[in-house]
């Protein structure tokens, strides 16, 4: 027995589901929302490496965690630019498609959240480095 039902025309001709703009929402919501969560860890981390970390360091070692979390950080902004680009495209889609754009919203919301979370974090530990002067 064959079911002739399609997912996206499940209610009916000319009744299809369009999820476009919850699906960029969700997108920019989780890419945002999962550097949030992230963001209090690496504060932990930074508090750490500014108490214990510099002193059990060799001075040589510096240019190498600097190169590191430079590359570190630039893919963690590339995420939140992905969120914002996202949020966008779904407001983009909800006006198009003259749906609710609650969840690219959000989204939008939560990437900004991260940014200024992950921009803090970003001038603390170039602070613990000694970027700024003795």
């Amino acid at each position: 027995m064959k079911n002739d039902m399609d997912e996206w025309n499940a209610f009916g001709p000319g009744m299809k589901v369009d999820r476009h703009t919850a699906e960029w929402g969700m997108a920019s919501a989780l890419a945002g929302g999962v550097l949030v969560i992230a963001a209090p860890v690496q504060l932990l981390f930074n508090l750490h490496y500014w108490r214990d970390g510099l002193a059990w360091q060799n001075p040589g070692e510096l240019p190498i965690y600097q190169v590191g979390s430079s590359i570190v950080l630039l893919s963690i902004f590339v995420l939140i630019g992905f969120g914002v680009f996202a949020g966008f495209r779904g407001l983009g889609s909800s006006r198009a498609r003259q749906q609710p754009a609650a969840l690219p919203l959000v989204g939008l919301f939560i990437c900004a959240t991260a940014a200024i979370m992950w921009i803090g974090l970003t001038v603390m530990l170039a602070a613990i480095w000694g970027a700024f002067g003795p």
